[in-house]
């Protein structure tokens, strides 16, 4: 059983689109399941897209699956813009787990993450951009201590959220 359902790596300097794409992830267990994967790239557009259901869980090390997992960024300056997807029902809608010295971009823009314990779940050097997002749930993403009275999707690590959206703004 394969972890991901697109892998994508694309040389520095090059632009890449992954769009209108549907993934339905394998659900629990003992596994690790991604809908995008996204390792080295130059610039890759993640548009328009419908993730859902990658919830396993590797027992060896308690690693979680994520609707869309970013890590290892070997090159500075890559950037990956997410825009306008549907992510639901996964452990995470996104996971970053880049290298220290990474100064990459990612900017999360108009995406709606619901029923995901983890909206973002980011290490990330350089902070996320992920604001215009729909968390969940009007009173925005959980953040301790930037927004510990939000009951949408948690957002854990450096990240900026705010302003976020009040209402799911597409089906």
């Amino acid at each position: 059983m394969t972890r991901m359902g697109t892998y994508f790596y694309t040389p520095a300097g090059t632009t890449s689109n992954y769009k209108w794409n549907y993934y339905a992830g394998k659900g629990t267990g003992d596994f690790l399941d991604y809908g995008l994967e996204v390792n080295s790239v130059g610039t890759l557009n993640v548009v328009e897209n419908e993730i859902e259901d990658c919830l396993g869980v590797a027992t060896f090390d308690g690693s979680e699956s994520s609707a869309i997992y970013i890590h290892d960024t070997d090159v500075v300056g890559n950037i990956v813009n997410i825009t306008g997807n549907i992510l639901s029902n996964s452990t995470s809608g996104v996971g970053v787990d880049t290298l220290v010295n990474d100064a990459s971009i990612i900017v999360m823009r108009s995406n709606i993450l619901t029923d995901v314990t983890e909206g973002l779940n980011s290490s990330t050097l350089t902070a996320v951009d992920a604001a215009d997002n729909w968390w969940g749930h009007a009173s925005g993403p959980k953040n301790t201590p930037s927004n510990a009275a939000g009951t949408g999707a948690e957002v854990i690590g450096n990240a900026t959220f705010s302003p976020w959206a009040t209402a799911a703004f597409f089906p």
